[in-house]
């Protein structure tokens, strides 16, 4: 019973650890999308004006 408890709450652990990285992962790109995020401007900018 102890065992099955502990294997449950580090597999919560280890969701909750996934979802966060998960939503931090699309905030970001998110944001360097948007031109205004952590990366550097430089591709996004290249990426619109390599298009006619």
């Amino acid at each position: 019973m102890n065992n099955d408890t502990s294997l449950c709450t580090a597999m919560i652990a280890v969701m909750v650890w996934i979802l966060t990285f998960v939503f931090i992962f699309f905030a970001v790109k998110g944001c360097a999308e948007d031109g205004t995020g952590y990366q550097s401007p430089d591709w996004a900018h290249q990426h619109t004006q390599g298009e006619p």
